[in-house]
């Protein structure tokens, strides 16, 4: 997430204050955005969840302090690969949310909609609203 907006944010608002960057927001802004922000997503979800496993991590060395076999470099790999592993797929429908839409006319420039799948109801009830808000 913190990349992403490192990069992006910045850019769009310069534009939207000063008007100075039309090629970037007309040209590239729209194609980045349906990406960036799904990507962006499965970092921030997967630094939240890397920090739970220090957390957790953390509560087996200080009350568990002679179960050592629960705490090793293999373990520590497995669950960190499997973390990734679930941060992209539960991040995965954010990709099909938006589409980038395209006019006939060379003089209007590509707009970002929502997709049927970030249109219907029952994603937005079932999938946003409790699992990613």
């Amino acid at each position: 997430m913190h990349v992403c907006s490192l990069f992006i944010q910045p850019l769009k608002a310069l534009h939207d204050f000063t008007h100075k960057l039309p090629r970037f927001i007309d040209d590239m802004y729209p194609q980045i955005l349906p990406y960036a922000w799904p990507a962006a997503s499965i970092t921030q979800t997967m630094t939240i969840w890397i920090v739970l496993l220090v957390t957790v991590d953390r509560y087996i060395a200080v009350c568990l302090p002679l179960s050592r076999h629960l705490r090793s470099m293999r373990r520590t790999q497995l669950a960190t690969g499997v973390t990734l592993v679930l941060a992209v797929v539960y991040n995965v429908p954010l990709f099909f949310e938006r589409e980038v839409k395209h006019e006939h006319s060379a003089c209007v420039p590509a707009t970002i909609g929502k997709t049927e799948l970030g249109a219907n109801f029952v994603y937005f009830f079932v999938y946003k609203t409790p699992c990613v808000s």
